[in-house]
Order: structure tokens, then C-alpha cells, then sequence
């Protein structure tokens, strides 16, 4: 629905998210762009928080104009002056890993 409504990307604070084939497969069938916040963000207070992700958001928009869909985005939690780096996913090992977990 978010999808259809025009929405191109996620943000979750699920960083095991790229390590669960099903829930990488889930995000492919979406065709949105995937933006994960890394494990510290969860342990963090909310204005550590707030802080970071103003510190991130002019990265992360550029990530998303660059990205196609399923494109995969960690952020650190750190303030870093370097570049987003996208994951690359396998998505077939994803889609087969997804199948071996339900069967």
C-alpha cells in the first residue's frame, strides 16, 4: 500500500534485517529502497537519536535519488564524514534461503 500510495523507500531500525531471507525477499517483492539503521541506533537515547538521523538525512536522501528498487542502505551511527555504502544482496540466495525456512 505504501508503495502504491508513491512511497520509494523504508527506514527500519531492524539492522538484522539483512540477515533474514524472508524479510530480504519481503523487501524485494516491495520494489522499495530499504534504508537500515545499524544495531547502535536501538541502544541509543532519542536525542542521540534525533541528532544522527539530521546529521544523516542529506546522505540518505541523496542514497535514495541514486538507488533502484530493493537497493539496501546501512547507517552507522557515528558522525562520519565518508560516503553511505549500499549492501549488496544477493537476492536469489535470499528468495532460496526464504523457501528452506518454510519448508
Amino acid at each position: 500500500m505504501f508503495a502504491a500510495e508513491g512511497g520509494n523507500a523504508i527506514l527500519t531500525g531492524d539492522a538484522n534485517i539483512l540477515k533474514r531471507p524472508h524479510q530480504l525477499a519481503a523487501v524485494q517483492s516491495t520494489g522499495l529502497i530499504c534504508i537500515v539503521l545499524s544495531k547502535q541506533w536501538t541502544q541509543a537515547k532519542r536525542h542521540e537519536q534525533a541528532a544522527n538521523i539530521i546529521y544523516w538525512w542529506p546522505k540518505i536522501q541523496s542514497a535514495i535519488e541514486v538507488s533502484e528498487a530493493g537497493d539496501c542502505w546501512p547507517i552507522p551511527f557515528i558522525f562520519d564524514r565518508s560516503d553511505l555504502a549500499k549492501k549488496v544482496i544477493d537476492y536469489g540466495a535470499a528468495a532460496r534461503g526464504s523457501k528452506e525456512s518454510t519448508t
